[in-house]
């Protein structure tokens, strides 16, 4: 996958729209993370963060055994 998701939080998160020219940078930015990462990234991260969690609750059940 692209960008580490801290990254691409980081990268969202420092957006400024304080006048024209940052808006259009902040579109530049949004679309350019979205060529790189695709329109449907965070249900990507949203299920990949359920697999994880599934795991972890299957090992701890596993070690109860």
């Amino acid at each position: 996958m692209g960008h580490p998701p801290k990254y691409t939080q980081r990268r969202i998160v420092n957006l400024k729209i304080d006048n024209q020219d940052h808006i259009r940078e902040a579109v530049n930015t949004i679309q350019d993370l979205e060529l790189k990462l695709g329109r449907n990234y965070l249900d990507k991260e949203i299920e990949r963060f359920n697999q994880i969690h599934q795991e972890i609750i299957i090992a701890v059940e596993n070690q109860k055994q």
